[in-house]
Parts: structure tokens; C-alpha cells; sequence
């Protein structure tokens, strides 16, 4: 869910990650938050 995406996103490891790879990525990390997307037919479930 969102609010599980939100909560990782406020861990120490996470915000360890992103400031060790500060500098040295070509560009910026872009995030798309999609939840509940079709994932192809209706025996494939969803994103």
C-alpha cells in the first residue's frame, strides 16, 4: 500500500542508501507510485 511505501521510505537504511549514492548517479531516481495496477490479463493480478 501506500502507507507501507511511505514507511520504508522514512527507514535509516533507506536514507543510508540514498545519501551514499548521492553524487554518483547520471540522474536524479525517479519513483512512480502505482498500486492496484493491471498486471496484463486477469490471471496475472495486479502491481
Amino acid at each position: 500500500t501506500r502507507e507501507h511505501w511511505q514507511l520504508h521510505s522514512e527507514l535509516d537504511t533507506v536514507k543510508r542508501i540514498q545519501a551514499g549514492v548521492a553524487g554518483k548517479l547520471e540522474g536524479d531516481v525517479e519513483v512512480w507510485e502505482m498500486y492496484g495496477v493491471a498486471a496484463g490479463d486477469a490471471d496475472k493480478g495486479l502491481l
